[in-house]
């Protein structure tokens, strides 16, 4: 039987504070990009692909926008 580690909220957090101030400053061009891409793929036709990327795209700005908080 291994040792099974508890994780409480506070080092949970402690760690993702730690991880998040490793990310590189661009990694909100991500973001950016899914959205300009998304847009592009609109304006030839292709909605089903400009959705799955605007999708992508707030689903990436959610989470940087919650970690970083």
């Amino acid at each position: 039987m291994g040792h099974q580690a508890t994780t409480t909220p506070n080092s949970y957090r402690a760690r993702m504070r730690e991880g998040i101030g490793h990310l590189p400053p661009a990694s909100f061009a991500s973001v950016m990009a899914a959205g300009i891409v998304s847009r592009a793929a609109a304006s030839v036709g292709a909605h089903t692909v400009a959705r799955l990327l605007l999708s992508l795209g707030v689903l990436l700005y959610v989470v940087l926008v919650g970690a970083t908080a």
